[in-house]
């Protein structure tokens, strides 16, 4: 039988090897008549490597599941033994966790010699901690809450160290699902919720490790969204709790809150920024560039309503945020290098830019005050048009566009800064310095051209309509002066000065309509112009939408006779522009008709 089947292979062999012979001579032929040829292929495979890969790979799979077998079988011997009453229910119970952390640390160690039974012991191990922990704590209520969150996350935190220079995604996947579905199922009895955060944060952490390929960015977009989640639940926990009036329930932890949102944010900004600063290539991918300024924005609408309620400063979270703005920055600053040593390249420069806006717009009203951020705002605007041309950046020039009319936005819908305030004098004349400071950057941003590389500027807005942010932010902020410097005038004139006040903000805006669409026609500008007629659209909806219905009197007269002659000069000035043959047209139209 052996012969026989060595003879079989034998003459295979000879054959197979005959077949290699006769290729070499024709490919020999065709090289010495200079023909082409294809490519040599073996139409025989050898038996010796028929399904080799398959058999192979088959033979990997059966010795993880027949080693996996022999790791429960100690855990089963374990459970049996507590069920015979040979061990206590505490004692199996114990015994049964000590067992699932070392057959962790085992495959951490075998990991480290690069041992093809490492992502067994790590998985097997995973599952059967969370098993034990679940049977603990909700049938036989002998293991602590804390005491389970600490060990999930102390083993999930080491088996991210100890995978962070491993390509080992399936082993990541496994075990994250196996620990934070144990996680999970422990929030049914209702523990600290300090505890679970812990495990969620060691979680993002385990998910922000080097690894290729796409499955870091869905693990770690996966672990930012159920730290988001939980930061929302705990915030609607404490807020409704709070709204009840009856006393909040210890597991809420209200004074644990602010810390531990302050080092949730800390650990962002800093583990950001490290990815940018270690980043080996030219660019920085949008999931990174974006990750802070989300984070911190999140962070910053749940931090503000929780800790109002609770009755807290909130200036701290406003520094912070200004603290990360200024290292995003930074950041970008060191991403703008890159950009000028790669002309061609494609740089985080811009979502860096545009996060660090997102942060200087949400924390200086905080941390300064409201005034201090609209001055600040409209420094920062220049501050970031100067680098969008530096680093030829579209995400640098975008957020200069829309930093002035962001805070435009903010000085009409701030309480603060509204007629009649402590500081309604001083914010008159912030807004007055903002409108001037809006209408330069506009004026010197279109002398300038938006960046060639720019995927924004290049697809959405070819025109670059977006510059009109500015000047429509400037028309904004000089009403907002007008009624700021107006008003204390007024009320010691009028027992009742809102209506004057109102039909003087009407006026401003039909003029200023009326301005912007003669300078337009005057400078051949169509967006000056086509910011004009908008402008004097919105006076329009203004004097008959609203002073129409609500003024009376004098105010109501020269708020229809502003409008009136705003409408009749732009009808001049647009008709002298167009042409006489198309004025004769225009007036002939009719009676034709």
């Amino acid at each position: 039988m052996t012969e026989a089947r060595d003879d079989r292979q034998l003459a295979l062999r000879v054959e197979e090897l005959g077949r290699q012979v006769t290729q070499m001579e024709r490919r020999l032929r065709a090289l010495e008549g200079g023909q082409s040829f294809p490519p040599a292929t073996d139409s025989v495979v050898s038996p010796t490597t028929r399904g080799g890969d398959t058999l192979g790979g088959m033979s990997t799979l059966f010795g993880r599941a027949a080693v996996a077998c022999f790791l429960l079988v100690v855990a089963l011997v374990l459970r049996t033994l507590a069920d015979s009453q040979w061990l206590s229910v505490d004692d199996g119970i114990w015994l049964g966790l000590g067992y699932a952390v070392l057959l962790n640390v085992a495959g951490w160690g075998l990991f480290r010699r690069r041992s093809g039974q490492a992502p067994t012991c790590c998985g097997t191990g995973a599952v059967l901690l969370g098993a034990v922990l679940l049977e603990g704590v909700f049938r036989h209520r002998v293991v602590p809450l804390p005491l389970a969150y600490t060990l999930l996350a102390a083993v999930a935190g080491g088996t991210g160290w100890a995978l962070r220079e491993r390509n080992a995604s399936g082993t990541l996947w496994a075990v994250g699902a196996a620990l934070f579905g144990a996680g999970g199922g422990l929030l049914w009895a209702q523990p600290p919720l300090p505890w679970p955060l812990v495990l969620v944060l060691v979680g993002n952490a385990m998910a922000g490790r080097r690894d290729a390929g796409p499955a870091r960015v869905v693990f770690r977009a996966a672990a930012w969204l159920a730290l988001m989640s939980f930061w929302a639940v705990w915030g609607l926990a404490l807020v409704g709790a709070l709204r009840s009036g009856a006393a909040v329930p210890a597991r809420l932890a209200p004074g644990w809150f602010g810390w531990l949102l302050l080092a949730t944010l800390l650990y962002f900004l800093f583990s950001s920024l490290l990815e940018a600063a270690r980043q080996p290539r030219r660019w920085l991918d949008a999931f990174d560039a974006c990750l802070l300024p989300v984070t911190l924005g999140w962070g910053h609408v749940v931090g503000v309503r929780v800790l109002t309620r609770l009755g807290e400063g909130s200036h701290w979270l406003g520094w912070v945020e200004l603290g990360a703005a200024s290292l995003v920055m930074a950041a970008g600053w060191r991403l703008g290098k890159r950009a000028q040593e790669h002309p061609q390249g494609t740089t985080g420069t811009g979502l860096l830019a545009v996060g660090a806006t997102v942060l200087l717009f949400l924390g200086l009203p905080i941390a300064l005050g409201g005034v201090a951020a609209v001055a600040l705002w409209a420094v920062a605007a220049h501050g970031l048009a100067r680098l969008g041309r530096h680093w030829r950046s579209g995400g640098a020039r975008l957020a200069s566009y829309v930093l002035p009319a962001a805070g435009c936005a903010y000085g009409w819908f701030a309480p603060g800064l509204a007629p009649g305030e402590a500081s309604g004098i001083a914010a008159g004349l912030v807004f007055a310095a903002a409108a001037v400071a809006a209408v330069l950057q506009y004026l010197d941003q279109r002398r300038r051209k938006s960046p060639d590389r720019s995927r924004f500027f290049a697809t959405l807005d070819r025109r670059d309509d977006t510059g009109a942010l500015p000047l429509l932010a400037a028309v904004g902020f000089g009403m907002l002066a007008l009624r700021g410097g107006l008003y204390p005038l007024l009320r010691a004139l009028l027992a009742d000065p809102s209506e004057a006040l109102s039909a003087a903000q009407s006026v401003f805006l039909s003029l200023a309509g009326l301005a912007l669409i003669v300078g337009g026609q005057r400078r051949s500008a169509a967006q000056v112009r086509g910011v004009g007629v908008l402008v004097l659209a919105a006076a329009a909806v203004r004097v008959f939408g609203f002073d129409l219905l609500a003024s009376r009197g004098l105010p109501l007269v020269f708020s229809v006779l502003g409008f009136g002659v705003a409408a009749g000069g732009a009808a001049l000035a647009l008709r002298q522009s167009s042409g006489a043959g198309a004025a004769d047209a225009l007036e002939s139209g009719p009676e034709d008709a």
